[in-house]
């Protein structure tokens, strides 16, 4: 009796084909492409070196891409979790119709589904040379290209991972334990701060993780938009690979890449494992429905994400503008000759 419990179940030839066409492709497209770019990055004359590490460190302009890369994952990382956690709340946590939930839910995918570089040729168009709001406004001397216009586009294009991340966990959150909070006299702020928020904690440290390493691999946006005076990484990889025709220095760049995504997965972890998310209640029982954070802030809270969404589907509008007029800020006559 003892032997039958301890045995492990038999899989079903199904489970197993499963299993083994899974590990067989995370053997080919994740562990060969890494075990590939470390030996490049590492194997140097038939043994271990840091050589192809030279160049990269003592190069100023590689210096400049790591920095880059940190600082811009770092900002898109922040504004995104905020942005995408923005919108999860809105979407279970405020009495909403079902039409506007599902509208912000829709609106918040169209990014993700999207080509990576659509959001930056759109953003082109509208404050690039010759954009709209550019031209509207009179900034002609203002500079889009670099930093700030790669945050902008990077930013809209990963908050959708951190708000479908968010969505789920607050959705699971029991709504009660506000109600409780609420019963007790608490002010909606404090609810926020020490029921929502906390159990809310492994989402964003998720979300965060998720959209950092999104815009640290990104290499469509910037290639579009940050140019020479703002260099990331990813494109300083790819210049070194097809440009200089420098393999083993484009490993060497690509495993830079790896290094801080590993490090905030290592002190995300580390945070997370010291701390409880662990809920005590009685026998479970009907949810209550959720009161929100009050008239104003849920006032604010929606003028803020419809702004957004109107910005989202404006920017998504000029592509298709763009794409019918036969010379963008110059000659605006319609044509489908583009098409052609």
């Amino acid at each position: 009796m003892v032997n039958s419990l301890s045995q492990r179940p038999r899989l079903d030839p199904l489970t197993r084909a499963v299993v083994a066409a899974l590990w067989i492709a995370l053997g080919i497209f994740v562990l060969y492409p890494a075990f590939r770019l470390l030996w490049l990055a590492f194997w140097v004359e038939g043994k271990f070196s840091l050589a192809n590490f030279a160049p990269v460190i003592t190069n100023w302009y590689d210096r400049m891409a790591l920095w880059n890369s940190l600082l811009l994952g770092g900002a898109v990382a922040v504004s995104g979790t905020l942005l995408g956690f923005s919108f999860a709340y809105a979407v279970t946590r405020l009495s909403l119709p079902t039409w506007f939930s599902m509208a912000l839910s829709a609106v918040s995918m169209l990014p993700l589904i999207s080509p990576p570089f659509t959001s930056s040729i759109a953003l082109t168009l509208s404050l690039g040379p010759n954009g709209i709001l550019i031209k509207l406004f009179g900034l002609q001397d203002f500079n889009f290209y670099g930093f700030w216009g790669t945050f902008l586009s990077e930013t809209l294009t990963f908050y959708p991972v951190a708000f479908m991340t968010l969505k789920t966990i607050l959705s699971r959150i029991d709504s009660n334990l506000e109600d409780a909070a609420y019963s007790m006299g608490a002010s909606p702020l404090r609810v926020f701060r020490t029921v929502t928020l906390p159990l809310a904690a492994p989402g964003l440290a998720n979300a965060f993780l998720l959209v950092f390493a999104c815009s640290l691999a990104d290499f469509a946006t910037p290639l579009v938009l940050a140019g020479h005076s703002f260099p990331v990484l990813p494109t300083q990889a790819y210049l070194q690979i097809t440009g200089m025709y420098d393999l083993k220095g484009g490993a060497a760049l690509s495993f830079m890449l790896l290094v801080p995504a590993l490090i905030v997965y290592g002190l995300q972890y580390h945070w997370l494992s010291k701390k409880s998310f662990v809920t005590v209640s009685g026998k479970a029982g009907g949810r209550s429905s959720v009161k929100g954070p009050g008239p104003i802030p849920t006032a604010l809270l929606l003028a803020f994400l419809t702004f957004v969404v109107v910005f989202i589907l404006y920017i998504y509008a000029l592509i298709f503008i763009g794409s019918v007029v036969r010379v963008w800020g110059i000659n605006n006559t319609l044509t489908f000759e583009n098409y052609k």
